[in-house]
């Protein structure tokens, strides 16, 4: 491995960590500190931050690596770097891909939410009946697809077997026998095309194009009723904000992983049909897919008021806590070299005073 694949292992093994602290706790968040007036929504927005952090499981479950090179590009799970058995790795790798556009799919059915708030649909009953069962059934159905497509289509071949064995696991000292792998080989060998993966490829890049399309019709089309909400609804302005910061938050969501997934994902998709595959940009890829789970829930924390006011006060506690253990060990090294030690215990409950007074200049609610 070289320098520029540890820094790659090193970033995604730090962003695992970081998304598991941030989704668990932003999904008691959401649990216990959202109003009733957001209603079902709440249940989209924990149904986002489990999905993103069934993501970082999985990731750091099997470490997945995208390699590409010329007219080929495959995600692959190794053996080595993962505890579950080996006939499970097949199941996870269709997983991955799945997951990209289910991904797509729960932020279509989101801004669908959106816009049929701001439009005060009745529609918007189905989603707080029975109904909202369905509705977070279809990003499934919508994965189980992408994976049958890409199950029946982007299958290894023994041109692709001889390629990545002699570009990528030899170097690294791994067998082909201890790896699993899904990705097309447009042009297995010279003057030979491949039709089954091109169709294949060709059939999911419809699907990002028409999920990109529904979220930037839905995003359009809210904006537009949410200026009628504020110019002619008789609702409280607090309602009226709360539905803004919402939109605002799910707007920045959606940006996120089309900048970090979609749209690097389009690249890595079209450029081996040009012959063009490199391994630099794949890394890069891994990175950025890697700060998906991690940036992804910062919109829904910090601009929607009611999680950011929790999170602050939160923040302004373990600030106090952690002032509080600096000047308490100071005390503990501070005492083994002074002498009159019980002058100095008789100062120190004046600093704890100090100390655990709140600092009225984190409060910001």
């Amino acid at each position: 491995m070289d320098r520029f694949e540890l820094i790659v292992l090193i970033i995604q093994r730090v962003c695992t960590t970081l998304a598991f602290l941030i989704h668990f706790p932003l999904t008691l968040l959401i649990m216990y500190k959202s109003p009733t007036s957001f209603g079902a929504y709440k249940y989209l927005l924990i149904y986002i931050s489990l999905f993103e952090l069934v993501y970082a499981i999985l990731d750091v479950l099997v470490s997945p690596e995208l390699y590409t090179y010329r007219s080929s590009f495959m995600l692959v799970l190794d053996s080595n770097k993962t505890f579950l058995p080996f006939w499970t790795l097949y199941p996870i790798d269709l997983l991955f891909c799945g997951m990209l556009g289910c991904s797509m799919a729960i932020f279509t059915i989101n801004f669908v939410y959106r816009y049929l708030v701001m439009k005060g649909s009745d529609l918007i009953k189905s989603f707080e009946s029975s109904k909202l069962f369905f509705w977070i059934a279809s990003p499934i159905v919508y994965s189980a697809i992408w994976m049958f497509i890409t199950a029946m289509t982007l299958q290894g071949n023994k041109f692709t077997d001889v390629m990545l064995e002699e570009q990528f696991l030899r170097k690294q000292n791994i067998s082909l026998s201890e790896i699993v792998y899904i990705g097309p080989n447009y042009y297995p060998q010279k003057g030979v095309i491949d039709w089954v993966p091109i169709l294949g490829m060709a059939t999911l890049t419809l699907m990002i194009f028409a999920s990109i399309f529904s979220i930037i019709y839905f995003a359009a089309k809210s904006y537009i009723a949410m200026n009628k909400l504020v110019l002619t609804s008789k609702n409280s302005q607090r309602y009226k904000a709360s539905q803004a910061q919402l939109l605002n938050a799910l707007v920045i969501q959606a940006i996120i992983p089309f900048v970090l997934m979609h749209l690097p994902a389009s690249a890595v998709f079209i450029m081996p049909f040009f012959s063009c595959g490199n391994q630099t940009f794949a890394s890069i890829f891994s990175v950025t897919v890697a700060l998906y789970p991690v940036l992804d829930p910062l919109p829904t924390i910090f601009v929607v008021k009611c999680y950011r006011v929790a999170v602050t006060r939160e923040l302004n506690t373990s600030y106090t806590c952690v002032i509080f253990f600096f000047f308490q060990s100071i005390y503990q090294e501070s005492a083994r070299f002074v002498d009159s030690v019980h002058s100095l215990k008789a100062i120190f409950p004046l600093q704890l005073r100090i100390i655990l007074h709140p600092l009225p200049y984190l409060d910001q609610s």
